[in-house]
C-alpha cells in the first residue's frame, strides 16, 4: 500500500484557501518582476548590459 493512500484528504474549503493563496503569490511575483524592471530602467540598465560578462 503507497504511502498517499494513508494520507487523509483536505477539506474543499482548505483546498479552495490553497488556490486562492496560490494565485495571490504569482499575481505577487509578477508586480515584482515589473516592479524590478522599471527599477533596472531607471538605473539605465538593460537585458544586454545585465547579461554581459
Amino acid at each position: 500500500m503507497l504511502k498517499t493512500e494513508r494520507m487523509a484528504k483536505l477539506s474543499d474549503e482548505t483546498l479552495s484557501i490553497i488556490f486562492i493563496l496560490q494565485r495571490q503569490l504569482v499575481e505577487d511575483m509578477d508586480e515584482a518582476a515589473k516592479i524590478e524592471v522599471i527599477i533596472f530602467e531607471q538605473f539605465g540598465e538593460t537585458e544586454l548590459t545585465l547579461l554581459s560578462p
